[in-house]
């Protein structure tokens, strides 16, 4: 294969630049050509392992999260190799990170439209709501039930007080119940998902985010008042709320004005569209940090914002999807190369048993909740597999307990991570497969066009009913008559029946073929010039005179046409 050949000359490549590097450091200490290059090396190593994976019937971010770990300093640590990917190239590639989360943030808010959003409002909170009241629950019982029987498995809840033990397990099972927009958005440009199925499942998807982030926030605060020598209170609650709030209100705020300013570019310049795009999403970024407001929910109300109150959502979306892939491919491939391999390792029965319990009651919750919606048959049956994924914004909340809570906190963040890096694997595979049973990807789509061809080839053709009908061999007269008799009846019926369908076909193609003229009449000369048909001009009176009589067989409508007149006598 032509991509295994390619990974082997690019680490060929790599493995022979460390002599240049050297010569080139005793020159220009500040010069480090091999970041430069391992920076290319990984762009063109993960986008050839993605179609690697295309190749195999995966997904091209499969590939990605693979050649991340492969190349990665976690795994060359492991097996005494040398690092090619560094975590000094890591952080410095911390800033295409802050791109895709706008990237990821505006395209997700670009696809949410409020039409969709009121024909599927009570199916997404449905479901959503059964995914928190089974999940979130499984999860606490689950991380209590190993503290106190499998200590060994989480030993870092050895000797803490129980209240804490119990703001931990809630904030494992708050972040056991995100999911990853990154990764959505990325398996849909990928496969081309087009349809309600999508819709429905990206809506969840961004609704569910946005949620896991507040009850999130709150819990955090439960937890770090647990910590306080005042422990837990309603006067602490009370004053943590605030800041909560603030965080969601500025983030709201900011993501109307980023969409504003989009809508007022699009609109009056429109021009140089994706660098004027890349720098608004570093400008809103930093603002947001400042203000202590959530990053992604400021970007998707940007995107939301453009989508529904004006015309250039696809203009947009457009630009940022001529960027996408890279920004993709960059992305996820660092998040796999900053997996600690080693310290997810000890975690791996825990891992498991979390992974296990959120499978379960993740798939029961959304079947259930599909099937109370209403949703189609097909929805009901694939939809619960396009939640597994899980990605970034766990991985930030992760580390926003490893710098808020102090002991077990570090500890909390290498377990989530490690469930993580499952999901990492096994959500897009099952999302694809969720996709293409719907009938919503190009290649089902394709597929279908298929074998609706086919089917109408084959039911446009006439049957040989000769063959199905063999001439009858019995020794009775009668009674072989009769059966040829038959044998005609039924050769008859096929034919018309053929031709039914013929005949069918060719009235909804004329159909269609009107309607398409009818639009783009409307279309190219408005509705007030479209084809109109010319009015008849009405005819002169013909006096009763002049009026011929009715021929033989005309109809009797005819015929009750006024007498001729009678004729006067000299």
């Amino acid at each position: 294969m032509w991509q295994l050949l390619t990974i082997a000359a690019l680490l060929a490549l790599m493995l022979g630049l460390d002599g240049l590097a050297r010569e080139v450091s005793r020159i220009d200490a500040a010069l480090d050509p091999k970041s430069i290059a391992t920076t290319g090396f990984i762009i063109l190593a993960a986008f050839t392992c993605g179609e690697l994976g295309r190749r195999l019937r995966l997904p091209a971010l499969v590939g990605y999260l693979i050649a991340g770990i492969a190349f990665g300093p976690s795994l060359a640590e492991l097996l005494g190799l040398r690092e090619i990917f560094s975590r000094q190239v890591i952080d410095e590639l911390r800033l295409v990170n802050i791109l895709a989360v706008g990237v990821v943030g505006t395209m997700g808010g670009c696809e949410i439209q409020v039409a969709e959003l009121r024909r599927s409002w009570r199916a997404i909170l449905l479901i959503f709501g059964l995914i928190a009241a089974t999940v979130l629950p499984a999860t606490v019982l689950v991380v209590l039930g190993l503290s106190h029987f499998a200590g060994e498995l989480v030993p870092f809840f050895a000797g803490v007080p129980l209240p804490q033990v119990i703001g931990g397990a809630a904030l494992i099972g708050v972040m056991a119940m995100g999911m990853s927009p990154a990764a959505t958005i990325a398996l849909i440009q990928e496969l081309g998902a087009r349809g309600p199925f999508s819709s429905l499942a990206l809506g969840i998807v961004v609704v569910a985010d946005l949620l896991l982030v507040a009850m999130f926030l709150i819990v955090l605060a439960l937890t770090r008042l647990t910590l306080s020598p005042e422990g837990l209170s309603a006067a602490g609650v009370a004053s943590a709320l605030p800041g909560i709030a603030a965080e969601f209100g500025w983030a709201l705020v900011l993501g109307v004005g980023v969409g504003l300013l989009f809508i007022l570019y699009l609109h009056f310049v429109r021009r140089e569209i994706l660098l004027f795009a890349l720098g608004l999403i570093f400008a809103a970024t930093y603002a947001a940090q400042a203000l202590h407001a959530e990053t992604l929910l400021v970007f998707l109300s940007a995107g939301f914002i453009v989508r529904n109150l004006s015309r250039h959502g696809h203009t947009l979306l457009h630009a940022f999807e001529e960027i996408a892939m890279p920004v993709f491919v960059v992305y996820f491939t660092t998040q796999a190369a900053g997996l600690d391999l080693r310290a997810m390792s000890a975690y791996l029965p825990a891992a498991l048993a979390l992974v296990a319990v959120r499978t379960l009651t993740l798939g029961a919750s959304v079947r259930l909740g599909s099937r109370l919606a209403r949703t189609s048959e097909r929805t009901q049956a694939n939809l619960w597999l396009c939640f597994f994924s899980q990605g970034g914004v766990d991985l930030v909340l992760a580390g926003m307990v490893a710098a808020t809570i102090p002991g077990w906190g570090a500890d909390v963040q290498v377990l989530v991570t490690s469930t993580v890096m499952i999901y990492l694997f096994v959500g897009p595979p099952l999302f694809k497969l969720a996709v293409e049973r719907a009938g919503e990807s190009t290649s089902a789509r394709e597929e279908g066009l298929e074998n609706l061809s086919q089917e109408t080839s084959s039911s446009s053709s006439p049957t040989s009913t000769s063959h199905e009908l063999p001439e009858p061999a019995v020794t009775d007269e009668r009674l072989a008559a009769r059966l040829r008799e038959l044998r005609g009846e039924a050769r008859a019926l096929d034919e018309a029946l053929n031709r039914g369908r013929v005949d069918a076909a060719a009235e909804g193609l004329a159909a269609g073929l009107a309607a398409i003229e009818r639009a783009s009449a409307r279309r190219w000369c408005g509705p007030a010039r479209a084809r109109r048909p010319r009015p008849t001009p009405p005819r002169p009176a013909t006096p009763s005179s002049w009026r011929s009589p009715p021929r033989r067989g005309a109809s009797p409508r005819s015929s009750r046409a006024s007498p001729r007149p009678p004729t006067s006598r000299r």
